[in-house]
């Protein structure tokens, strides 16, 4: 397991190394928007004893939407702990959309802060 290091703020969350691989292995700029959207939920995820839990999410850097959910585990007085991502389509978001397991923010002019203005529409290796 790894845990996040950050200079100047101290986020207080885990990421397991299937999760980072995971993001790796997306087109950049959509894995650097999931992160950025799972960076600032971590702190407001429910607690939940004993079971891991999902959350959904859409990423819009593209042209075409990309759905994705997050595998994690956050329990009382416990650091939440991300274990796994994966892209999904609308009707499993729309499921958990309905019941209120979804990311509520999608503000992509701060994932174009990270990758400049010319790699919002384009997937990068």
């Amino acid at each position: 397991m790894l845990r996040q290091k950050y200079i100047g703020e101290t986020k207080h969350y885990e990421i397991d190394e299937l999760f980072m691989e995971k993001i790796r292995d997306m087109p950049r700029p959509i894995g650097i928007d999931i992160a950025i959207q799972v960076d600032e939920v971590a702190s407001d995820l429910p607690v939940l004893e004993f079971w891991q839990q999902n959350i959904a999410g859409v990423s819009h850097i593209n042209t075409d939407p990309f759905f994705f959910r997050v595998e994690y585990l956050n329990q009382e007085d416990d650091t939440p702990i991300f274990f796994d991502v994966y892209e999904i389509d609308s009707d499993e978001y729309l499921d958990l959309y309905n019941k209120n397991k979804i990311i509520k923010l999608n503000d992509n002019k701060r994932t174009n802060e990270y990758l400049g203005e010319d790699n919002k529409h384009r997937a990068a290796n």
